[in-house]
């Protein structure tokens, strides 16, 4: 099945409810606070939060949403504080189940702003 080509972030969070739309609102807050500069865009096909250069997406799947900080060495850094969480390269995968890890995603999306920043 293909996925359905979003045109901006509004629309795809519209297209989701309950807990996923949860997680996902969570993140965007989270994102907002730490860059209140940063726009949203769709990339890779997916919701993101941007400045100049991505600072990070996110996706809902069957059973978690996925956050993307488009960079494995992030994932990677924090993958200790993670414990208890799927993680991928370059993902993080959040259980509908499981609480959103607010400390370490504000943590990760620091770094991101500051490896953009290089």
């Amino acid at each position: 099945m293909a996925m359905k080509k979003y045109q901006s972030v509004e629309e795809y969070l519209a297209d989701h409810s309950g807990r996923h739309l949860e997680i996902m609102q969570q993140i965007v807050d989270l994102i907002l606070e730490e860059v209140p500069s940063a726009r949203p865009a769709i990339s890779y096909g997916m919701p993101a939060y941007k400045e100049e250069k991505v600072i990070a997406g996110f996706y809902a799947y069957q059973n978690h949403v996925s956050y993307y900080p488009h960079s494995g060495a992030i994932i990677e850094k924090f993958k200790v504080d993670l414990k208890g969480y799927q993680t991928g390269k370059g993902t993080l995968q959040i259980g509908i189940q499981q609480d959103v890890p607010h400390h370490v995603i504000r943590e990760m999306i620091r770094e991101k702003v500051k490896l953009n920043s290089d």
